[in-house]
């Protein structure tokens, strides 16, 4: 099945493969900003950062269930690391990446990006992952730059200007930020 979502919709529309058509939904009473699916195939991993709970959302398809991940703080996107079994997960105002074992679904650790303000508005940040050289490129829109980290240290190595890009506060699609690798 295909998973489809929009931002701050609290429900996921699936689509058959073969037909093409939508063939059930399911909804998660909560808003999320990202969605990363486990190598396994058998969970979805849900962040979200609105409202007073701050959590990361795991969605089991074995039990259709879902259970929460206090992480205190504000999540905004993932990058996944299938080789490895990990899912990263962004936390947006604290400028760290939280390490999530797709084994256990648990934080196993967590590298602070180094050098950047906490950020405040709702301009979300974005990130990917080089699993060759074991390095996150993380946007930092207020900054107008990209961190670049190390994993194997957990150190942020620099930081890379990104010429001619405009930020808005007050326009949070303005602000947003895409990359792949």
């Amino acid at each position: 099945r295909l998973a489809v979502v929009s931002e701050q919709q609290a429900t996921v529309f699936w689509y058959d493969m073969n037909t093409l058509k939508p063939d059930m939904t399911t909804e998660l009473a909560f808003h999320f900003d990202d969605i990363a699916l486990a190598p396994d195939g058998l969970t979805m991993y849900l962040a979200n950062h609105l409202g007073k709970s701050q959590r990361l959302w795991l969605y089991s398809f074995i039990g259709q269930e879902l259970n929460d991940v206090p992480t205190g703080t504000w999540t905004t996107t993932f990058a996944t690391d299938s080789a490895r079994g990990r899912i990263f997960a962004l936390a947006h105002q604290e400028n760290a990446v939280y390490i999530l074992s797709t084994f256990t679904n648990t934080a196993v650790g967590k590298t602070p990006i180094f050098g950047f303000k906490e950020q405040r508005s709702e301009a979300l940040s974005t990130m990917c992952f080089d699993r060759a050289k074991q390095k996150m490129y993380v946007a930092m829109p207020e900054h107008k730059s990209i961190a670049v980290l190390d994993l194997a240290t957990s150190a942020t190595e620099k930081s890379l200007k990104i010429w001619g890009y405009n930020f808005s506060e007050t326009e949070r699609g303005l602000g947003k930020i895409q990359m792949v690798f």
